[in-house]
Formats: structure tokens, C-alpha cells, sequence
């Protein structure tokens, strides 16, 4: 499935692996390419100070900035987006990838 993309946030704690192997196994699976979205600068992995830096950039509605930039995903007719539910929502750097495609009119017409 070369028309596909999957991208996904699996932040860099330990019980966020699960959606790294998820992803990486429907990508493996079907073909599709595979892209990490990643904060330029990771959240911590120590729970309570994890914690603490979520609800402080879901209280700002922040955008923190990613390590790289989000591909074009003019290619792709499907994409699949996978993240581990960070205080009821999907983590902040995954709104920031949306935001940066939504601009660019890259979300149009895709599944």
C-alpha cells in the first residue's frame, strides 16, 4: 500500500511503546511508509514530571515544535494516525503535525 502513510507519536516513555509497535507492525504489514512524529524536545520519562509537562501544554493548547518537519503527503490517498491518549486527547505534537498539514491543505481529499 504505497498510497498510504502511517504516522504516529509514541514519545519516548516507556508505556507509550505500544503504540510504536503498533505502528510499526501496520506498516510492516501492508506496506505503507512509517513516519515518527516526534517533539524537538521529548517529554520526560519520568511519570509525575510527564505528567506535569502534558497538562501544561494542553492547558496552553500549546504546539511544541517537532524534531522534523512533517512529510508531504501529497502521495498518499490514506493515512493512518496512531498516539497514545495523553489526559483524554491526543498528545500536543500531534495537533501540531495536523495544524502544519491542515495549513499546507495537505488533508484535503484524504482518508
Amino acid at each position: 500500500m504505497k498510497d498510504t502513510l502511517v504516522m504516529y507519536f509514541g514519545g519516548n516513555h516507556p508505556a507509550n511503546s505500544t503504540t510504536k509497535r503498533a505502528a510499526t507492525s501496520i506498516a510492516d504489514l501492508t506496506g505503507a511508509d512509517l513516519f515518527e512524529i516526534e517533539p524537538k524536545y521529548p517529554y520526560s520519562t519520568n511519570d509525575d514530571v510527564c505528567v506535569q509537562e502534558t497538562l501544561r501544554d494542553l492547558g496552553a493548547n500549546a504546539r511544541p515544535e517537532l524534531a522534523r518537519p512533517v512529510p508531504n503527503i501529497e502521495q498518499y490517498s490514506t493515512i493512518i494516525l496512531g498516539f497514545p491518549n495523553w489526559c483524554g486527547t491526543a498528545p500536543m505534537p500531534v495537533f501540531t503535525a495536523l495544524d502544519e498539514l491542515h495549513q499546507k491543505g495537505e488533508l484535503a481529499g484524504k482518508r
